[in-house]
């Protein structure tokens, strides 16, 4: 009969042997990258600026021949963009219908708006949508106490109505609804080009961040944001470097 102690060093010698077993599996070498961008009427594509955060807008990857339910996540990074790496093979891409600033674009009548591809080696894949408005020409500036900042906000989706409209300072180039140290909302502002907005700092503990950023690194990071009604997602301008 075995002791204790030899069942003890057989158990440890299975599983020693089992993680050298899952260890030895390849790990993936294919590399999908992409974007969600908005082709207006014109055929000119514009990047989307959006929350990059918290994981909080992203698209669903799936493998043709493998049962994974729920799929994988791929998530969007503040200019829209994505990365992943995975198997060679074939995939269909879905955009999330409530997740995003936009509308979802249909590809075909079959497939409604999912997109098919094969990942061999680098894929560069783009995926368009229509938002429901877009920021464009934004310049943002700081004196000393306020920050002015101008953009032109343009209604794409006819219908759309805007829920809020923000602006948003940060100490990293992470910039959104939720990575901030400074914002200011200006409610339902209405689509039109030279839109204006200003934020006075007020707050002390605002004005010693600000003080303890002009130290540190010289400057603060911004970007306006809108939330479009209905959308569980701000569209925003370009990040903004403001020198202090």
């Amino acid at each position: 009969m075995k002791t204790v102690k030899e069942i003890y060093v057989l158990m440890l010698l299975a599983f020693i042997t089992t993680s050298c077993g899952l260890d030895n599996y390849d790990a993936p070498e294919s590399k999908l990258q992409g974007q969600v961008v908005y082709k207006d009427a014109s055929g000119v594509e514009h990047p989307i600026g959006v929350r990059g955060t918290g994981e909080a807008v992203r698209l669903k990857l799936y493998q043709y021949g493998y049962e994974l339910k729920d799929g994988i996540d791929v998530f969007l990074n503040q200019n829209a963009q994505f990365e992943s790496m995975l198997f060679n093979g074939e995939y269909h891409l879905v955009p999330q219908k409530d997740n995003g600033p936009w509308k979802t674009i249909q590809v075909s009548e079959a497939k409604k708006d999912t997109i098919d591809f094969v990942l061999k080696g680098t894929t560069m894949l783009k995926v368009y949508v229509l938002p429901y408005y877009m920021l464009y020409n934004s310049a943002i500036r700081f004196d000393g106490t306020t920050f002015t900042a101008t953009c032109d906000i343009e209604k794409v989706i006819s219908d759309a109505a805007v829920d809020q409209v923000g602006l948003f300072i940060s100490t990293t180039q992470f910039v959104d609804e939720s990575s901030n140290f400074i914002r200011k909302d200006y409610g339902r502002q209405q689509p039109g080009s030279g839109q204006q907005f200003e934020l006075t700092v007020t707050d002390e503990n605002q004005k010693k961040a600000i003080d303890l950023a002009r130290v540190r690194t010289g400057k603060v990071y911004a970007r306006i944001g809108l939330k479009p009604a209905g959308s569980d997602q701000y569209v925003y301008s370009d990040v903004q470097e403001i020198r202090l």
